[in-house]
């Protein structure tokens, strides 16, 4: 049976801090200390981790119960390049207000996840849509 596909699921320090019951301050101090696992990606100029990581990491320091998942194969080449307004912006060429307000509108992918408060895409939802075509709906457009 092939392993199942890893889905990931991006956190910041605050989204960490919630979830293990820890101040954000906590955790800051857990990464200077070299506690935690490495970054997967860096994005609004902060280190983001996949949940998985932390996860397995709060399992093996007796921060959270052990509980099974099913294994999944997160390795860096498996994991989706994370995208800021400003990035997508520069792949379709337009500006980040225009990507958040034609996100609200339904007029490009809506972002997949919020790291403190901020909207995030998966680049494959932005590359699939580029490649169908997608830009090309507005590019006479203006974002309003």
């Amino acid at each position: 049976m092939p392993e199942p596909q890893c889905e990931p699921e991006p956190v910041g320090p605050a989204e960490i801090a919630e979830r293990l019951g820890v101040a954000v301050a906590t955790v800051y101090v857990w990464r200077h200390d070299g506690l935690l696992p490495p970054p997967r990606w860096q994005i609004f100029r902060g280190p983001v981790w996949n949940w998985r990581d932390i996860e397995a990491w709060a399992k093996s320091v007796g921060r959270l119960p052990s509980v099974e998942r099913p294994a999944a194969n997160c390795s860096p080449e498996n994991l989706p390049e994370l995208l800021s307004s400003d990035e997508v912006a520069t792949r379709i060429g337009t500006t980040a207000g225009a990507v958040r307000a034609r996100a609200r509108r339904g007029q490009i992918p809506a972002p997949r996840w919020h790291i403190a408060g901020r909207a995030v895409w998966d680049s494959r939802d932005i590359d699939d849509w580029i490649a169908g075509g997608g830009p090309a709906s507005f590019s006479s457009s203006t974002a309003r």
